[in-house]
């Protein structure tokens, strides 16, 4: 698959739920992780995701709990491989 506007490698996940990926370099990008978002370009980690229960937070991929940080869920990566806040 082919992503545009995106300067370095990345791997895309089948999910369920909606994945928004930016040039974290072209951005004004201010939120930190587990703020509420609606476009990646708002997040400081260029990935703002949208959950199962329909909200919306900047996040980060992750392929183990130890590799996200603290927030309202605990340190967790869920099965999409995205850290939940």
């Amino acid at each position: 698959m082919e992503v545009t506007g995106v300067t370095a490698p990345i791997e895309l996940l089948e999910v369920t739920g909606v994945v928004t990926l930016a040039d974290a370099a072209s951005c004004a990008a201010t939120r930190a992780f587990g703020e509420a978002c609606t476009d990646a370009c708002e997040c400081a980690s260029a990935l703002c995701f949208t959950f199962g229960d329909g909200t919306s937070a900047c996040t980060q991929t992750c392929s183990s709990d130890a590799e996200c940080p603290v927030g309202s869920m605990g340190q967790r990566c869920n099965l999409m491989g995205v850290c939940r806040p």
